[in-house]
């Protein structure tokens, strides 16, 4: 709960209250006046409200019993009242966080009892008062943030007890005094962002021996920096960025942008505590190797040498810094081959090399199992160099650029454990020599490139665990490549030996050939066809020229009409078996009489014939040559073909027909089915077309296909007549006896 309101002038009643404590509330207004009345107060704690007004004076004549003051976080204005001097039991005085103004008071040296002094983020201005020398007893010291001017007291390092100097943001010149640097109880020291000048002493870090953080950027410090600041043993913090430094030392641990000439970084780095944890030295022109003797800093988890001119292969002693996270060596001149040592840095997660003149492979341990996002560059086969990539068990999304067939010798290539998507890149045929490729456990889609079986020497192939579909390929190495290299797609299909199911005939796949069925067709059909062709017109010559003969001894024709399914079914008493004529593998012939008196013959198809792929038709006709013609053709077929194929061509074109209306999303009418639009590659497997698509064998298939059209025509005339349909018994005998064999 927040409390809200003034401070009550009642409490002043309260006697006997010896402590106060009002903290992180939002209480406004001022100190009332009867507070004085509080003689006993030795703890007031009024921090982080919205008190107002000027501390007041009767601070020091009332409450002499106080030990603790905290004022900070609050809107207290005006001077520090000098009473506050007076205090001779105070130990803590927090007044930061305020709006006061106006110089430190001369006589704060006189509550020689302080250890804790805080005037952090005020509108303080002047020197610090020399004063300050005669509180022995302070631990803390905090002047920060303020506007406080004129050079460093040198009293400062008579604080014999102090362990924390806050000087920093302020505008403090001069020197610095030497005295600071010998206070030995000291652990940070801060005099950053201010405007010292000089140099550092020579004894800087002889007197600091439990030191551990030394800030001094942004400063105008100049000179070479003493080697005997190694001394300072537990130094785990050492910043000097934004100075003059002309010279670096061997302990270097923070020295961002300062403008070293001809430095190096000398090999005696050991003396730096083991407990460092930054070591920065960018943008200072250091030259020389990098020493291995960095490797002794055992706990460090941030290197920065970047932006310098070191030269030289990298070290490996790096590689015993278990704690590293961080290291950026980019912008140098370093060469040679990036250690596998980096491998043991299990913490790493941050590693700059750019811009060196490193070659080799990358170790393979640097960009596999870490959480890399994104897509691959597309410009990743720009790599020529690399020969073995590993970006395995990342989060790599999008498709594989095609342009990855740019690496000029890969002998291992790793994508697996990722998000990618898109198909496998026909380009990768060009990698010949790769002989290791694991694209397992992505999103990977389609088929598996036939090209891939140009690579002879691919040894090892992993594309478990994705969406491929299609066939498997079977030649070049894929026939020494286990199950294993495909488990996880369930589309896919091919060999047993890979333990996926065989190809159905309308694979994509399976088709993948037929822009080659010229080159099959033509050879195979192209003949028969021809032969079949001038048979049939053979017969047609001679029938023309015995028609006069045979049309004497023929009775005259009725006219043609079309007769409807109910008077079929009545004509022959509803296809009763006393009215069969005969019945065959194909269907039945009934007869019948039509209402006018003429005697029909009427042929019921099978609708149930085993594996027949299409819906049987019925038709009536004369005791003529139209359902012969038929049975010739068909008997024509079995002759270039064997029967068996023939049914199968048959059923493949009916399971096209059952996929496209019953599994494809969304159902396909076909609506052009044709011989035209019949495709079989160079086993013999037919494959249902486009309606757009359009066979060179059209024009000798067509005509065939019009003889036998015109065999079985309307008009009585344009028809064979029965007596050279009888000629063609023998053909039916073998048709049916090889349809029987079936």
């Amino acid at each position: 709960m927040t409390l809200v309101g003034t401070i009550p002038p009642d409490l002043g009643n309260l006697s006997f209250l010896s402590s106060f404590t009002i903290v992180n509330n939002s209480f406004h207004g001022t100190l009332p006046n009867q507070s004085a009345n509080l003689r006993r107060l030795n703890h007031m704690n009024l921090e982080n409200n919205e008190i107002s007004g000027e501390i007041p004076s009767w601070f020091g004549s009332s409450f002499t019993r106080l030990r603790t003051l905290y004022l900070f976080g609050n809107n207290f204005s005006g001077l520090i009242p000098s009473s506050l001097c007076y205090l001779p039991k105070l130990e803590i005085l927090s007044l930061n966080r305020n709006n006061l103004q106006g110089q430190i008071p001369v006589r704060i040296g006189n509550i020689s009892t302080l250890k804790i002094l805080s005037l952090e983020t005020n509108l303080l201005s002047g020197p610090v008062p020399s004063s300050i020398g005669n509180l022995t007893f302070l631990s803390f010291l905090d002047f920060s943030c303020n506007s406080l001017s004129d050079t460093l007291a040198f009293q400062v390092g008579n604080l014999q007890n102090l362990e924390v100097l806050y000087l920093g943001h302020n505008n403090f010149t001069g020197f610095i005094p030497p005295s600071i640097f010998n206070m030995s109880t000291t652990r940070v020291i801060w005099l950053g962002f201010n405007l010292l000048s000089g140099q550092l002493p020579p004894v800087t870090g002889h007197g600091l021996p439990k030191l551990e953080g030394l800030y001094l950027e942004l400063n105008q410090l100049s000179g070479p920096i003493p080697s005997s600041i190694s001394n300072a043993s537990k130094l785990i913090n050492l910043q000097l960025p934004k100075n003059s430094f002309s010279e670096l030392f061997q302990t270097l641990v923070i020295f961002d942008d300062n403008p070293l000439i001809s430095g190096e970084l000398l090999v005696s780095v050991e003396n730096l505590s083991a407990s460092v944890s930054f070591f920065y030295a960018s943008h200072c022109s250091i030259k020389g190797w990098i020493p291995s003797k960095i490797g002794n800093l055992s706990l460090l988890f941030w290197l920065g040498l970047d932006h310098n001119v070191f030269t030289g292969t990298m070290p490996a002693t790096p590689g015993n810094l278990r704690e590293l996270q961080n290291v950026n060596l980019g912008s140098n001149k370093l060469h040679g081959s990036i250690l596998s040592e980096l491998c043991r840095l299990q913490r790493l997660a941050y590693l700059t090399l750019t811009d060196n003149e490193l070659s080799g492979p990358i170790p393979a341990c640097l960009v596999s199992s870490n959480s890399l996002t994104g897509s691959l560059p597309v410009d990743i086969g720009n790599w020529k160099s690399v020969t073995n990539l590993n970006l395995s068990d990342n989060l790599f999304s999008g498709a594989i650029p095609s342009t990855i067939a740019g690496f000029m010798h890969p002998t291992h290539l790793s994508l697996s454990g990722n998000m990618l998507q898109g198909s496998v890149p026909q380009s990768f045929d060009e990698l010949i020599s790769l002989e290791y490729l694991d694209l397992s456990r992505n999103n990977l889609s389609g088929p598996i490139p036939k090209s891939l079986e140009n690579l002879q020497n691919l040894k090892y192939l992993n594309v478990s665990f994705n969406r491929l579909q299609g066939g498997v390929p079977n030649g070049g190495s894929f026939g020494n490549y286990s199950s294993q290299s495909f488990i996880g797609n369930e589309e896919l299909c091919g060999s047993p030996q890979f333990q996926v199911p065989p190809c159905r005939t309308d694979d994509p796949y399976m088709r993948a050939g037929s822009s080659k069925l010229l080159i099959y067709i033509l050879p195979a059909i192209g003949s028969p066809i021809l032969i079949s062709t001038m048979i049939i017109v053979l017969l047609r010559c001679r029938s023309r020229k015995d028609k006069a003969r045979i049309q004497e001894n023929l009775l005259p024709l009725a006219e043609w009409r079309r007769v409807s399914y109910h008077e079929l079914h009545e004509a022959t008493d509803g296809f009763s078996e006393s009215n069969l004529i005969g019945a065959g593998s194909f269907g039945s012939v009934y007869q019948g009489t039509l209402p006018t008196g003429m005697t029909i013959a009427v042929k019921v198809f099978n609708m149930n014939q085993d594996r027949e792929p299409l819906k049987a038709s019925m038709s009536s006709a004369r005791y003529s040559a139209t359902s012969v013609i038929e049975i010739w053709l068909k008997s024509l077929v079995a002759l270039i073909w064997n029967s068996k194929p023939w049914l199968n061509i048959m059923i493949d074109i009916a399971l096209a027909l059952e996929y496209l209306h019953h599994d494809h999303t969304p159902p396909v009418v076909h609506c052009d089915l044709k011989p035209n639009n019949i495709l079989l590659d160079k086993s013999m497997v037919a494959h249902l077309g486009e309606r757009e698509q359009r066979l060179a064998v059209k024009d000798s298939l067509s005509s065939i296909l019009q003889l036998a059209l015109q065999c079985s025509a309307d008009i009585a005339e344009e028809r064979i007549d029965i007596e050279e349909v009888a000629r063609l018994k023998k053909i039916k005998a073998m048709y049916l006896r090889q349809v029987e064999h079936v």
